[in-house]
């Protein structure tokens, strides 16, 4: 019988190959190499990256007691980030009292998810890393006495950059935030969410502003400020005049109908960014808020009207949404004169009912020379938009890459034909690379529709990488026209070797469309497995669904859908 030698060939390599295998590996897989023999355990546990984020949520393990026995691996400053999700006040004080007793000063990041953190839980965690903590998450949080509080976080951490803070407040003596003399020079980030919102509709939040002189970023849930908001201007004007982003937001029933807040920021963001460390004042502003307060909404209406004075010059990204927020008023006073540095709107309205601007206000919005620079445009819920605004974006928005338009139930298919038309015709700096056309009331996605988006001569077969369409109808017909689509989109893709980035498909279920009309002829089961595979050949991720719209819900954008099949789940054969 033969004798094999086996080599551990991990044993033998470099660090700094150990160190770029385990980069790829996440913290389970890494737990499961460490369990294929003791020497592979040694190269893990002597591995400090390994220790850089002790988690409650690490593949079932805690942090106290699971880490105590690897605690002779772990460097004192290799541990940098902690995150705690738990409902147990004494799991909490367990933790605390662990980071404290094995001396882990160099926690930066504190991620907590918590019902329970004390002032005592501060001060214990502040006596170990207080000089290292800049990044702190706190979400959750009852409505205790002993609970901190931000502006005791603020005092307790002096280089702080940045604090996010989401849940209750206990209001002993109407409690107000006291700063005093502080001045937090590191803090650029300052996110302010109270869960109990009833006790903060006086909110002064000129200590924090006082206090953050270096502030870049500030989200406040805008029920806090109807007292104050109109004093916001003045007071980032004077106190924050590093401040650039201002997110003003309230929490909705219905979020999954409406587009997250602004879904081309990131984009816009980092798409060169050196462009605007140069400007001075606020460039992306958000505000989603809806109130029955007449006296609310108008001094809210007062706030916007006063930013865009003092930011219209430098502003990049605007989004507004509200029937209060987007009303006659605001628009016309946006329409009033050049915006020139801005590159995303969104206007978005929560209530279908409600008309919230007519058709000639957002004609003039969209005139030549107001947003020459308008990359990316999202319209929600406004029954406003009809065949002559879209003629308006078609005309005059010649840097357009992006257009949104969801539940816009006057956009009808032959103007939105018309609009396709125009914007393919015309000579323009740059061409559409992303269109969405989403409703259930007018079903503008129309046999000329998709021939136009197919043909050659307008281009967007060619240069369109994102599409959104829905409802289609889930006929014969519908689903023909569809495939034709996806047909000139293969024969394209053989010249050019190029897939679309992303392709989403909407298609009203049968039988919400035999409610609406009969002798319809449904699309088979044959043609369905047809346009996933040319949908899968077309675009590098992709998703078809079919569904009706919730039209109890109160919010056009929520459906209810039978079937979904995605790039992720799609069985190729």
């Amino acid at each position: 019988m033969s004798n094999t030698t086996h080599v551990d060939i991990l044993s033998t390599l470099p660090q700094e190959v150990l160190d770029e295998i385990f980069q790829y590996l996440s913290t389970g897989e890494r737990w499961i190499f460490a369990s294929v023999s003791c020497s592979w355990r040694s190269l893990l546990l002597n591995w400090q990256p390994h220790w850089k984020c002790l988690s409650t949520n690490d593949h079932g393990h805690s942090i106290v007691p699971d880490i105590i026995p690897y605690i002779p691996y772990i460097n004192k400053s290799s541990a940098k980030k902690i995150c705690i999700t738990t409902d147990d006040v004494w799991q909490i004080f367990k933790i605390v009292a662990f980071i404290k007793t094995y001396g882990f000063y160099a926690i930066s990041t504190l991620d907590l998810n918590v019902e329970y953190f004390t002032t005592t839980n501060l001060e214990t965690l502040v006596d170990t890393c207080g000089e290292s903590l800049k990044y702190i998450t706190i979400e959750g949080l009852d409505e205790h006495e002993a609970n901190v509080r931000p502006d005791t976080l603020l005092i307790s951490c002096p280089n702080l950059i940045k604090l996010n803070f989401q849940g209750c407040i206990y209001m002993d003596d109407d409690w107000k935030p006291d700063l005093k003399t502080k001045i937090c020079h590191h803090l650029t980030d300052l996110e302010l969410d109270f869960s109990n919102s009833d006790n903060f509709y006086e909110l002064n939040l000129l200590a924090f502003l006082r206090a953050a002189p270096k502030l870049q970023s500030l989200t406040v849930n805008v029920d806090h400020l109807w007292a104050t908001c109109s004093n916001i201007p003045i007071w980032i004007k004077e106190y924050c005049p590093d401040l650039t982003t201002l997110v003003l937001r309230q929490e909705f029933e219905y979020d999954e109908g409406i587009p997250p807040i602004s879904s081309s920021i990131t984009t816009i963001a980092t798409e060169k960014e050196h462009d605007h460390q140069d400007r001075k004042g606020l460039q992306h502003f958000y505000l989603r808020g809806y109130n029955n307060y007449i006296l609310f909404n108008e001094a809210v209406q007062m706030m916007i009207l006063s930013l865009l004075d003092i930011n219209r010059s430098q502003l990049v990204t605007l989004d507004l949404g509200g029937p209060e927020m987007i009303c006659e008023i605001t628009l016309t006073q946006l329409a009033s004169s050049p915006m020139p540095s801005l590159k995303a709107l969104q206007l978005i309205n929560y209530n279908d009912d409600v008309t919230v601007a007519n058709s000639s206000t957002l004609c003039t919005l969209f005139q030549p020379n107001t947003m020459p620079n308008l990359t990316h445009l999202t319209i929600f819920c406004l029954k406003s938009v009809d065949g002559s605004v879209l003629e308006a974006i078609a005309f005059n928005l010649n840097c357009l890459k992006e257009l949104v338009l969801y539940h816009c139930e006057n956009v009808r298919g032959e103007g939105l034909l018309q609009f396709l038309r125009q914007i393919g015709e015309k000579k323009r700096k740059v061409h559409l690379r992303s269109l969405a056309i989403r409703t259930w009331v007018s079903i503008p996605i129309t046999e000329g529709v998709l021939e136009i988006l197919a043909s050659e001569e307008n281009g967007f077969i060619e240069h369109l990488e994102e599409l959104n369409l829905g409802a289609i109808p889930s006929t014969m017909d519908g689903c023909t026209d569809i495939l034709r689509f996806l047909e000139a989109k293969q024969e394209k893709i053989k010249n050019n070797k190029k897939k679309m980035k992303r392709l989403d498909i909407f298609f009203l279920s049968g039988e919400f469309l035999e409610i609406l009309s009969d002798g319809l002829t449904l699309r088979t089961d044959c043609q369905i497995k047809q346009l996933l595979a040319k949908i899968d050949q077309v675009a590098s991720e992709w998703e078809y669904s079919e569904g009706i719209p919730e039209l109890d819900a109160g919010i056009s954008g929520v459906v209810r859908i039978f079937g979904r099949v995605s790039n992720l789940t799609y069985e190729r054969s």
